[in-house]
């Protein structure tokens, strides 16, 4: 915000300045014999007062663009959240042992399944304790 105001700013000078120019060159009696001179100076002033509408138009936008690259940028920001959620909001972060991608799971899942796979490879990613007694029970027998 404080480098939208200081464009502003600056090009408020530039008009400043060549409206000053302007007065300058109005009440110049050096000019007032040679209407050649004149000429060029009243053509580059109008140049000059030119490029300060221009500068002024382009603040104008920068500042509209900026403020609807803002919305966007929360709108996007919103819908992160919507779509994955904070880490935070009962999801629990694994990597598969098998394939290495990150999987991320809810927490209820966890709670209530006794054996979760990876949706990636197939591989297990979580078991319940029990699972695991099971399991250790059954390679024993074997």
């Amino acid at each position: 915000m404080g480098e939208e105001k200081e464009a502003t700013r600056r090009v408020k000078r530039v008009k400043e300045k060549v409206a000053y120019l302007k007065g300058l060159i109005d009440g110049a009696d050096f000019l007032a014999k040679d209407e050649k001179a004149r000429t060029v100076w009243e053509n580059m002033l109008a140049v000059f007062d030119e490029v300060g509408e221009a500068l002024e138009e382009l603040d104008r936008s920068q500042t509209e663009i900026e403020g609807y690259l803002e919305a966007v940028d929360e709108d996007l920001s919103e819908l992160e959240d919507e779509i994955y959620g904070d880490e935070e909001d009962g999801y629990v972060e694994m990597e598969c042992p098998n394939c290495h991608e990150t999987v991320y799971l809810d927490e209820d899942l966890l709670a209530e399944e006794e054996e979760l796979s990876c949706p990636n490879c197939g591989a297990t990613l979580y078991q319940s304790e029990e699972e695991e007694e099971e399991a250790g029970k059954a390679e024993a027998k074997e």
